[in-house]
């Protein structure tokens, strides 16, 4: 299977726009930086710094507390679509991670656009595997992106005291190990799919572990697929 080196991201707290199916705490949202060609394209300029674990950052907080959040393993019971369960695992090597900061302003060339947030957010790159007991997740990463990018309205005075981390990856056809394979239905057209995860403190010291797996459906056969006037939504195939 091949190791990518992934940087999409899932935003805290939030719904996802076309699913209400989940809570907050567990909803997939890809961050969408423009680097992909999406929405935001050409309204945020990203500058990311390299930082060390210690080096407190204008979020408040440091790498090195976020890669403790995140480090370790956390072990969630999933539920499939189909009402199967599984336990999932997620386990975050540490070991070589690095740590970033990561500036992101609105572009001159643009100008604001009040629908367009650009959000700064601190970043650790880690190594990390995900699998259920079940087979049908089994997923390496070399550069697995866990990020912490909090929504300006709601910084605390003094800067965030914990902070939570949010990552994802596409499972590609071919590359995705395990044996789950996204099924949908005929006449339509598979996009992508990707599994989320977020971890944020919990009560009595063990991180709280959520996630999903999505894919993204377009209601049109792929020779036939217009985004400018086919129907797309998420479907989700699993959550925890």
């Amino acid at each position: 299977m091949r190791a990518a080196n992934l940087r999409s991201i899932i935003g805290h707290g939030a719904l996802l726009a076309l699913t209400a199916a989940v809570t907050a705490c567990n909803a997939p949202q890809k961050h969408d930086d423009g680097a992909d060609g999406g929405p935001n394209a050409g309204y945020c300029i990203e500058t990311r710094t390299e930082v060390s674990f210690s080096e407190q950052t204008a979020l408040g907080l440091t790498a090195g507390h976020l890669l403790a959040l995140g480090a370790g393993k956390h072990v969630k019971q999933l539920t499939w679509a189909d009402s199967s369960t599984s336990s999932v695992t997620l386990t975050v090597d540490g070991t070589a991670a690095s740590g970033w900061f990561v500036k992101s302003e609105h572009n001159p060339a643009t100008g604001i656009v009040p629908e367009v947030e650009c959000r700064d957010s601190i970043e650790v790159v880690v190594a990390a595997t995900l699998a259920t007991l079940d087979g049908k997740l089994d997923e390496k990463w070399t550069g697995l992106v866990l990020a912490f990018q909090p929504t300006e309205q709601f910084v605390p005075d003094g800067g965030w005291k914990e902070g939570w981390l949010d990552g994802s990856a596409e499972l590609e056809e071919g590359s995705a190990g395990g044996t789950y394979k996204p099924v949908v239905p005929a006449g339509s057209c598979l996009l992508d799919t990707f599994v989320a995860v977020h971890l944020k403190p919990g009560l009595v010291g063990q991180p709280l572990f959520t996630g999903a797996v999505q894919k993204t459906v377009a209601a049109a056969p792929c020779k036939q697929f217009d985004p400018a006037t086919t129907a797309v939504e998420p479907v989700l195939d699993a959550e925890w």
